[in-house]
């Protein structure tokens, strides 16, 4: 927390071993590590992975083997809302929502929807890419959701360029990362 030494860090990991070692790497006062995922819904959801601690793990069964990779494996897992979680824990705002959340970052944000209605989320940056084929979500999904209220940028390995208009060339499923700053 060199940069940011007030702040307060809330991660989640649905993944029992991934969390567990998560818990062994990550420490900190200002750390709070859940052992759940983000979605639209508070319930129980399916985790597919092709081996424990994979960084595809994802809630939807990837359709990778033309990859060589076989989602073989899973396991129950405990879903939130970010609503429900900040109401629990006193959050007011959000300074800075990442997700990489391998296709189930529209969920997560529909789990928002009173957080991004009163503003309260600053930035969020999310991941797009292959997940999203298989969540079947868009990047149009995300400009209709989010563009009203948030300045749209793609990240670049050399810094960020505003997106200020949707257009079809921008549904390219190869990983990209976007950053939305409000307006």
């Amino acid at each position: 927390m060199e940069y940011f030494p007030e702040a307060a860090i809330h991660s989640f990991e649905p993944a029992v071993k991934t969390y567990c070692k998560l818990k062994e790497n990550i420490q900190g006062s200002n750390v709070v590590l859940n052992n759940f995922g983000i979605s639209d819904k508070i319930t129980e959801g399916v985790l597919y992975y092709d081996r424990e601690g994979s960084g595809l793990a994802s809630l939807y069964n990837r359709q990778l083997e033309y990859s060589g990779i076989d989602f073989d494996m899973q396991e129950s897992v405990k879903l939130d809302t970010l609503d429900h979680y900040c109401e629990m824990h006193g959050i007011d705002r959000i300074d800075l929502l990442k997700m990489d959340i391998e296709g189930n970052e529209l969920n997560a944000l529909k789990g928002a929807e009173r957080l991004l209605a009163e503003k309260r989320i600053e930035n969020l940056q999310i991941e797009f890419g292959g997940c999203n084929i298989d969540s079947r979500t868009y990047f149009r999904d995300f400009w209709n959701l989010l563009h009203n209220d948030y300045k749209v940028f793609r990240i670049l390995r050399d810094g960020i360029r505003e997106i200020p208009r949707y257009g079809e060339r921008l549904e390219c499923f190869v990983t990209t990362n976007y950053l939305f700053m409000m307006k």
